[in-house]
């Protein structure tokens, strides 16, 4: 088994970590969390770095990467900047990869290469207010009417909506589906369209990433809009699924490094009873166990991204690195709190915005829970939902 990277993915690493160490002081990080402002000055930084044509082909701008590129990458940016990590995973993962495999000619050429230069963004739109993880139960409907489809319904949790341009929108295209996976269509969706409304929701963490719900009442889309065949649509996104979750198990881990990183300085140059604190079994024993954990999260990630890069199965292997790598973030991060004690605790460190924002990935984009039902229909026990 090999576990060295090339040489072009060990000088992506480096890049991405020496822009993080140029760009993006904890200061500034802590300014936008406070603000709740999407930085836009970063994106376009990334753009003119090249990064966000990352796992776009060549031959519409882009770098020709891998999932494995894009798990790397994202693990570097969200070890230095969080939030980033989610933005630049987000961006990326849903728009790029679901056009790169389903879309038309006409789709491609047009979108793919605006994605790589930055000048706009695609997000998703899955989560219904009533159909959160069990997505197939979503009722937002497009009825075919002359060259466009008519759509009309809600979308819930629709992450970086309010600084999109387009939404890959799951619709219901039949109404009496053969199954339920049956029936439903993906369209690429212009966000100012009439009809379309977006509202922003208040958050504990990752709040420069804005999430939003959002309503459409008639809006019109061309049919050429429509990405993949009519009706199967829930095939088509998948394998976008399977990339989200692998990426966002490169984002924990890169997050739960983080939170490593922090409480091993602090245990370094807190002094209690006349001595560091990382002189203390019990604080040795807890980093210890957070360290053990990440690398567990982390190869377990790097498996499943090498499987789908790869062109193999790994829907059970994304799943079980989205586990185990959200839980090492957030079992990194509260006991980094409880290594900084009061301090960890304080809105002027960053211990409190590691946990909430290493939070949300226990229950998103679906929940440990609902992971751990799916692995054990796969060793063989009857489904519990």
């Amino acid at each position: 088994m090999e576990f060295t990277f090339t040489e072009e993915q060990e000088l992506l690493r480096q890049t991405i970590r020496k822009f993080i160490e140029r760009e993006c002081p904890r200061e500034y990080q802590r300014e936008l969390d406070e603000k709740e402002e999407f930085p836009h000055d970063l994106w376009d930084k990334l753009a003119e770095l090249g990064m966000l044509g990352l796992i776009i082909d060549e031959q519409y701008g882009g770098m020709g990467g891998s999932v494995m590129d894009m798990a790397l990458a994202v693990e570097e940016i969200g070890r230095g900047m969080f939030v980033l990590g989610d933005i630049f995973m987000q961006f990326n993962c849903f728009g790029p990869t679901t056009l790169k495999f389903f879309g038309s000619e006409k789709l491609k050429s047009e979108y793919l290469p605006k994605l790589a230069r930055g000048e706009i963004k695609i997000c998703l739109g899955v989560t219904e207010n009533h159909s959160g993880t069990d997505a197939l139960a979503l009722k937002t409907k497009a009825v075919e009417k002359g060259d466009h489809y008519v759509i009309n319904g809600h979308k819930m949790f629709t992450t970086g909506a309010h600084v999109s341009d387009y939404i890959m929108l799951m619709t219901r295209t039949s109404q009496e589906p053969k199954k339920k996976s049956y029936g439903i269509s993906v369209f690429l969706v212009d966000l100012k369209t009439n009809g379309v409304t977006i509202q922003r929701l208040k958050k504990i963490g990752i709040k420069a990433l804005g999430t939003c719900q959002l309503f459409f009442d008639d809006v019109m889309v061309p049919k050429e809009n429509l990405v993949g065949e009519k009706d199967r649509g829930w095939y088509h996104i998948l394998d976008t699924l399977n990339n989200e979750r692998i990426v966002i198990a490169a984002l924990c881990v890169g997050g739960a490094q983080a939170a490593l990183d922090d409480s091993v300085q602090y245990a370094k140059e807190r002094i209690v009873f006349g001595r560091p604190i990382g002189q203390y079994q019990a604080i040795q024993h807890y980093v210890a166990d957070m360290f053990t954990k990440i690398e567990l999260a982390r190869l377990m990630t790097y498996k499943a991204a090498w499987l789908q890069s790869n062109g193999l199965p790994c829907h059970i292997e994304s799943n079980m690195a989205k586990l185990a790598a959200s839980e090492a973030a957030l079992y990194a991060s509260s006991k980094g709190m409880q290594i900084m004690a009061g301090y960890g605790y304080m809105m002027e460190y960053d211990m409190q915005r590691y946990w909430r924002d290493s939070k949300l990935f226990e229950f998103a984009p679906i929940t440990n829970e609902m992971v751990r039902n799916f692995l054990a229909e796969r060793l063989g026990l009857p489904r519990s939902y």
